[in-house]
């Protein structure tokens, strides 16, 4: 009796500690609905802020206001410019609202000197997910000592409960770039865990708002050039639309007809000459990155990349106060040469639904690809229980079915996890086991057959002002496997990486980690270790950069040897003024003791010696340069290239250039334009001369609007 009547007060004084904002179309500004002064958060000290900043909050029938009032500081920093969603380096006001406290997710905000948007929501692992997008904006007025911004956030991008009173919480945050400040109010850091999101100011909202649908519709029309085959796209292909419709205030609906990504930038050129597995790309299609979490299942599972021309993609994500959900289907375009098909039109598809509370939670997943001469199915389940603030367990499976060639076969993997993350210590320990079975078709699962144990400590702390050092970290892990079904061993490794941050600006790190797998090709236990180092300058926004060596021992897969590479990787990157920014990054990767033809004792068909030839020398290389006349209108540009001499072929450079225009000429009214190109070097001849073949040359111009 006395816990609930606890219960109960607590709930009361709560309500009637709560800010009740102003229901009102004009700037309010009282006592009433201003939030309180901010605490230093990092570092963590909690000194309140020299530079007064008050901030009010009020709303009308369809957005939440918040009114900014910000005395400047001496070094204040603008950033630059940049078109789209963009977070340059520069202060900034951010608000950040919690609709649905027990579900531990907050959306923010930010507000930028030169008027960058960027928004995002904060996850239950305190993470940012930048691929959601509202339509927020915001004005900034400036005297020669106030920052003064109002910022208006529709409440139709927002998931939140339709009751009656709504109770929200809200916080409101100041960075200041060169002092390297964060401030918040109240008191917040990632550090607390769900707490984060509990400790939030609480706000009401008692007056009705609209619960508008927010249909958008975005065609598009493309127009491609093939420069190298004189040939323009298919007008059927140059069509498309893009549909965005929220049946209620927490459900969201994705409809993508023949998406078009020809304004994403080129792959970043990356070191894929000796590589066991496919390599592994970052999925940048925003269709494919907004609101995937909601499905629970990482990339051994669904990687989107195998999704190369989707010819449609439909997604549905909701969640309410003790669940989420999420459904995806999309089919792939059939590309044929020839006779020969290259990419075929199979179906993908995900059906998430996952309920929690404050303490536990269940995710279930279903996955499917599927065409007329095969069918995969796998079904995930996951749940996480946390018997403590800072401890939690999780049990989980997997479990799988293939039919294809006439043939079809079960898998499964189970799997369990403990975790305990406190403000200085993390540990995670993971046992699992896999059968020869399990299979994700529309994953990266390239070895099964195996039981897993993995240990991780991180150890991270922050000094007190006055030190040189800011901050250290170390960490450390260890793996170890075998075969599921002999018990035969499968492979270890054991590492750990050190760290350190100073007030200086300057960063120093060190790791090493060594192992051994077996090798079925061998059939034999295969030895590897890795040493690196590299220290990181971020002084200030027109200059950052760092460096790092590595060298390790490791097998190469065609020559099935080992041999010792190193790698020495520079980079750079910075804003120019407010129009301008670039990076640039170099490695240059050595083998020692290799030479560029290897003689095997492996006979051909006519009875020769099987000869390998493979560069032991080369550099790779990616340089981009922005330039941003405001943030409605930037020209990006890009190139990579690799000096690998692929022998057997002739080719001896690799180049890739891309340019793309994105120009914002009205609201809602884009205009993208752009070029790429590739082209290898044959024998050893001038780049940009007649020895050079041509892979691509892609020119398209883009027109969308959105309704």
């Amino acid at each position: 009796m006395k816990f609930i009547s606890s219960v109960l007060m607590v709930i009361i004084i709560s309500g009637l500690a709560a800010m009740q904002l102003p229901f009102s179309n004009t700037l309010v500004k009282s006592e009433a609905n201003l939030l309180g002064e901010m605490v230093r958060v990092s570092p963590d000290d909690k000194k309140s802020l020299e530079y007064k900043t008050d901030v009010y909050l009020w709303y009308d029938n369809e957005k939440l206001y918040a009114y900014f009032e910000a005395e400047l500081n001496p070094d204040f920093a603008k950033g630059t410019y940049a078109a789209g969603e963009s977070f340059p380096d520069a202060d900034f006001l951010r608000l950040q609202l919690v609709t649905s406290p027990e579900s531990y997710f907050a959306y923010c905000f930010y507000a930028f000197p030169l008027g960058n948007k960027y928004d995002a929501v904060r996850d239950s692992n305190l993470q940012l997910d930048e691929n959601w997008n509202s339509e927020y904006s915001y004005s900034n007025e400036f005297t020669e000592d106030k920052w003064t911004c109002l910022m208006e956030i529709p409440f139709k991008d927002l998931r939140y409960t339709n009751n009656d009173v709504k109770n929200w919480k809200v916080i409101s945050s100041r960075r200041l770039l060169e002092e390297d400040d964060y401030y918040s109010f109240p008191y917040t850091t990632t550090k607390m865990g769900k707490d984060y999101f509990l400790v939030a100011e609480d706000i009401q909202l008692t007056e009705e708002i609209t619960t508008l649908s927010n249909l958008k519709i975005r065609p598009y029309f493309v127009q491609k050039y093939d420069k190298m085959n004189n040939e323009f796209s298919k007008f059927d292909e140059n069509i498309g639309v893009d549909i965005s419709y929220n049946p209620t205030t927490s459900t969201k609906l994705k409809i993508s007809i023949q998406p078009d990504f020809s304004d994403v930038p080129m792959d970043d050129e990356q070191d894929n000459f000796n590589i066991r597995y496919a390599p592994y790309f970052q999925e940048n299609r925003f269709f494919f990155t907004e609101d995937i979490d909601v499905f629970g299942v990482n990339e051994q599972l669904f990687y989107s990349r195998n999704l190369m021309q989707p010819i449609f993609a439909t997604k549905l994500t909701g969640n309410g106060k003790n669940y989420s959900f999420g459904f995806l289907i999309s089919q792939d375009k059939e590309v044929k040469n020839g006779e020969s098909v290259n990419n075929a039109d199979d179906y993908y598809s995900l059906a998430a639904y996952k309920i929690s509370n404050d303490k536990a939670s269940l995710q279930s997943t279903f996955l499917s690809t599927f065409n007329d001469d095969f069918h995969n199915e796998v079904m995930h389940i996951e749940s996480v229980y946390e018997f403590s603030k800072k401890s939690e367990i999780e049990l989980g499976a997997n479990v799988s079915f293939v039919d294809r060639d006439s043939k079809s076969k079960y898998g499964s993997e189970f799997f369990t996890r403990y975790s305990f993350d406190s403000e200085i210590i993390d540990f995670r320990v993971k046992l699992g086991r896999m059968d020869d079975g399990l299979t994700a078709l529309m994953g990266r699962i390239f070895e099964n057959n195996y039981s897993y144990s993995n240990i991780n400590l991180d150890i991270d702390y922050d000094f007190d002002e006055g030190g040189i050092f800011e901050q250290i970290g170390i960490s450390g892990w260890t793996d170890y496997n075998i075969q599921t079904d002999s018990n035969d061993f499968g492979s270890t490794n054991a590492g750990c990486n050190l760290w350190f941050g100073t007030r200086f600006d300057l960063n120093f790190w060190t790791n090493a980690n060594s192992g051994k797998y077996y090798y079925e090709d061998l059939m034999k236990n295969i030895n590897w270790n890795n040493y690196s180092a590299g220290i990181g300058y971020f002084g200030f926004s027109g200059l950052g950069m760092n460096a790092s060596y590595s060298q390790g021992l490791g097998l190469h897969f065609e020559r099935l040897k080992n041999y010792v590479k190193r790698n020495l990787n520079f980079s750079i990157w910075g804003d120019l003024g407010y129009h301008y920014s670039y990076s640039v990054n170099v490695s240059k990767i050595h083998y020692l003791d290799f030479e560029k033809e290897f003689i095997t004792e492996i006979l051909d068909e006519d009875g020769e010696n099987i000869i390998y030839r493979n560069d032991n020398d080369y550099l790779l290389g990616n340089i981009k340069f922005s330039i941003n006349l405001s943030n409605e209108c930037s020209l990006t540009n890009g190139l990579g290239f690799n000096s690998y001499e692929q022998l057997d072929a002739g080719f001896t450079k690799h180049v890739g250039l891309f340019s793309n225009l994105k120009w914002e000429f009205m609201d809602d009214y884009f205009v993208y334009a752009g070029y790429s190109t590739a082209l290898d070097e044959v024998d050893n001849q001038g780049i940009f001369d007649d020895s050079r073949i041509l892979n691509y040359e892609l020119l398209y111009m883009k027109l969308s609007v959105t309704f």
